[in-house]
């Protein structure tokens, strides 16, 4: 009878399920059992008593891997109790488990930064009973928040100095409700720090103007050609250019005929012209004018977008305050406003700190920074610093486990740099397993000499390989590599060449 299999990094494995003073990160590659770990530990935990099922957060990203977690800690738990001695205090300890394993959160990180704010409403300024709005409310209750404050905002006498400026430069007025829309989406990275505006000298263009108009007006050109597209612009561009130079005291008519200005195609061919040196020194001119324009309008757009975005904030404050007073939240909002409670209340983010004696947080990878700081706060031991990223945490508060390599990077602001920071700064580094039950030997052999040369890792970058170890059992066998282009673009095209093949 042979010995039964232990994995190469059973250490680790024995680290991570009996170590519960200490806060771990994780890192599991493919294939090597990363919910088994976190369920082991969740049993621990549970088994020893360091925390009760209502005192413990386990956060997942779907509500399908929710249901799927829960249903293996139940299984994991009944099996640690039929090993359990009969009348011990580790056996009552599972049996409450178990009664209780219900009331557990065991949920995605927005059901559970929801129940924050249900459970302390008044601090966090909302009705307890408040609706999480789908997607598609949440994009009808925005344009009817932006009507709202748009119009108000289009009766004040005079109207705000950044719409019109904006609008005078020629960007179009649903392009300023997408800009709403943006920063609104984004609204987690505000107040926005100061903006550096684009030096707007007026002057410069005036006297680039009058130089090139008065060059241009000074050539007598001998045309060969007079149809010369160079030699037709010239009167044009000197039109142009006095037509801008009437307005020099009239900044806003400046602002909007310099935007809107158009310059004529200059594009001449010096052997129509008697002069070479003529065509040369009118397009020379004329392209004077182009570049003082571009320089001109691209300063004064940098400024006014600027101006636009800072304006727009007030939109954001708005329309936040408009969904409190509804009793509606989206997606977003339960994150943020969960993260603020975390930060800015210090007596409810303490009574949460006791409530929630540990937290494990699956697929780490593709937490956020605002997910990330809210489960930090909870897990630190005061939480209020300015700076989360640098947080002490209580023993054995927090344990994280992902795969830097599987995560979609910036798809829902998941973000590798945020990922680095915390595995160093808080955590002081991670730990990994790398025994690999799912793939065979020829396979995982493969796999780690071609991944270990093609990636390097580098901070805030890209993660660095961590080469698996294969399970034994699969020592053996072939691997065929199927080289070929599937026909058409999409997912499903692809999926059925590789079957064919």
């Amino acid at each position: 009878m042979s010995a039964p299999f232990t994995p190469g990094d059973q250490a680790i494995r024995e680290h991570i399920r009996t170590q519960l003073d200490a806060n771990i990160c994780i890192e599991a590659g493919a294939g090597t059992g990363k919910t088994t770990v976190l369920v082991d530990r969740i049993v621990e935990v549970l088994r020893r008593g360091r925390a009760t099922v209502e005192e413990i957060v386990v956060i997942t990203f779907t509500e399908k891997a929710a249901a799927e977690l829960a249903s293996r800690v139940r299984r994991g738990l009944e099996d640690a109790l039929r090993d359990a001695p009969a009348d011990s205090v580790e056996r009552e300890q599972l049996a409450a488990a178990i009664r209780g394993l219900n009331h557990a959160h065991i949920e995605t990180i927005h059901a559970f930064a929801a129940s924050l704010l249900r459970e302390r409403p008044v601090e966090a300024q909302l009705d307890p009973g408040f609706e999480v709005l789908d997607e598609l409310p949440a994009q009808l209750a925005f344009r009817s928040a932006w009507d709202e404050w748009i119009t108000g905002e289009m009766a004040v006498d005079p109207p705000p100095a950044a719409l019109l400026n904006a609008l005078n430069l020629g960007l179009r007025f649903e392009l300023v409700r997408d800009a709403a829309d943006r920063l609104n989406r984004h609204r987690y990275a505000l107040p926005l720090r100061p903006f550096a505006a684009s030096q707007v000298d007026t002057g410069a263009l005036l006297r680039e103007l009058a130089a090139a108009a008065g060059a241009l007006r000074a050539m007598h050109p001998r045309m060969i050609d007079p149809t010369d597209k160079a030699y037709v612009a010239m009167p044009e561009v000197i039109e142009m250019c006095d037509g801008l130079l009437a307005l020099r005291d009239d900044d806003g008519a400046l602002q909007r005929a310099a935007a809107s200005a158009q310059m004529p195609d200059y594009n001449g061919a010096q052997p129509h012209w008697f002069n070479k040196n003529e065509c040369k020194a009118a397009k020379a001119e004329m392209a004077r004018v182009t570049d003082a324009l571009k320089t001109h309008v691209a300063a004064m757009r940098g400024t006014a977008t600027g101006d636009l975005v800072v304006w727009l904030q007030s939109f954001v404050r708005f329309y936040a305050q408009r969904r409190k007073r509804d009793g509606v939240a989206d997606f977003d909002d339960l994150l943020i406003w969960a993260r603020d409670l975390m930060h800015d209340e210090p007596e409810v983010r303490g009574y949460f700190q006791r409530k929630y004696r540990c937290v494990l947080v699956d697929e780490f990878q593709d937490t956020d920074p605002l997910q990330a700081e809210m489960i930090v706060r909870l897990c630190a031991r005061d939480g209020g610093e300015v700076d989360w990223r640098g947080i002490d945490l209580r023993p054995g508060a927090l344990f994280v486990v992902g795969d830097p390599k599987q995560s979609i990077y910036r798809f829902r602001r998941a973000d590798i740099t945020m990922y680095d920071d915390v595995k160093r700064n808080i955590f002081r580094g991670e730990q990994a397993i790398v025994q690999n039950f799912r793939s065979a030997a020829p396979i995982i052999v493969w796999v780690n000499d071609i991944f270990e040369q093609l990636i390097s890792e580098e901070h805030g970058v890209q993660p660095g390989y961590i080469a698996l170890e294969h399970h034994p059992a699969y020592a053996t066998g072939a691997v065929t590599l199927v080289r070929g282009v599937a026909p058409g673009s999409s997912i499903g095209d692809v999926r059925t060449a590789e079957a064919e093949a």
